[in-house]
């Protein structure tokens, strides 16, 4: 509300400078006219103007005096419309502005109840379970490139790994068949990821919890306090439908009472929301196809309004990372990660 209060004694102050404006124009204007009758009965230099000799002074001055009395009091109630036609405006503005932040912040209090409610199994409650969530991801993503590398396949890039391990920690190893493997990986041969699948489930652990495997010649633990490897789809799919409809209402709202830059400040509000692992997540998700709506031209909601400005890139150190995929800058010219300002 602070933004729409900012707004409104601006447009106000605006009204008010204005209105004094056009006063002190027309009360310049009277001034004036309380002369003529002086300058018109004045000796002339060109004698058809010389009124001075006029029969009926009274009539003439009035005569010429009408017409100027006319015009300026036409003048007058045009301004007098002018005014409140403005005043109108920016009423119905103030009003926009106001409707819009209502269905902002309202949106920006169902994000912070929906991250209240996340639970992991009754074990991780709310924001930390984000952080949980990434050292999942991650270790899913070190088990595809060891399964991968382990059978020889040169031809997977970065991307289908981080978007086959993305649909595997999102889903989990267990929901995952035939049918499941054709829809959502489809492109991928079904032989390596069942056996992705089966290594995942398989991690070598010293006691439940201690995952271990290999990645580029380096051992990597992931020590859950969960059962891992279960899908998270139901508690994050909803976190991320909502969050993107509430940066799509932002964006396509209109941009004759939402400007831009104004546009980006409300997203700054929203962004301060998130914590770190939070936009790692986001950032990840992402890269995959059913996150590909934030990166496309028409959106390019990252870059765009940089959205994951906080994300810590040291812990963005798998598949591609963020600079690789966004760059250092978005098309304004402003830095995209706060690690390099």
């Amino acid at each position: 509300m602070q933004n729409f209060i900012c707004i409104k004694k601006i447009t106000m102050k605006n009204l008010f400078f204005k209105f004094w404006f056009w006063l002190i124009i027309f009360w310049s204007l009277v001034f004036l006219v309380f002369f003529f009758p002086k300058w018109f009965v004045q000796p002339a230099i060109n004698q058809s103007l010389d009124f001075s000799k006029s029969g009926n002074i009274g009539d003439t001055i009035g005569g010429i005096m009408g017409p100027f009395i006319a015009i300026i009091a036409a003048f007058v109630t045009f301004i007098a419309f002018w005014v409140q036609y403005r005043a109108n405006e920016m009423l119905r503005k103030d009003i926009a502005v106001e409707r819009f932040e209502n269905k902002f912040y309202e949106l920006m209090k169902l994000h912070r109840e929906n991250v209240k409610e996340l639970n992991i199994q009754n074990k991780i409650m709310s924001r930390e379970v984000f952080i949980q969530l990434f050292d999942e991801l991650r270790f899913c993503f070190y088990s595809v490139d060891a399964c991968i590398n382990k059978n020889g396949i040169l031809l997977i890039e970065e991307l289908d790994k981080i978007e086959i391990a993305f649909s595997i920690f999102f889903f989990g190893t267990r929901i995952f068949n035939d049918s499941l493997i054709s829809e959502v990986l489809k492109k991928y041969d079904k032989e390596m990821v069942r056996q992705i699948l089966e290594k995942i489930e398989n991690s070598e652990s010293t006691n439940f919890g201690n995952f271990k495997v290999n990645y580029k010649g380096e051992p990597k633990n992931f020590t859950p306090s969960y059962y891992p490897f279960r899908g998270h789809y139901a508690i994050l799919g909803h976190y991320y439908r909502h969050l993107f409809q509430t940066v799509k209402f932002v964006h396509e709202y209109d941009s004759k009472v939402i400007d831009f830059n104004e546009k980006k400040g409300y997203l700054k509000t929203l962004r301060a929301q998130l914590s770190s692992h939070e936009q790692l997540l986001l950032y990840y998700n992402s890269l995959t196809g059913a996150g590909s709506d934030w990166n496309i031209p028409e959106n390019d909601f990252l870059r765009k309004y940089r959205l994951i400005k906080n994300i810590p890139l040291p812990l963005a150190d798998f598949g591609i990372t963020p600079k690789e995929k966004l760059g250092e800058r978005n098309d304004d010219g402003e830095l995209l990660f706060e690690w390099d300002e």
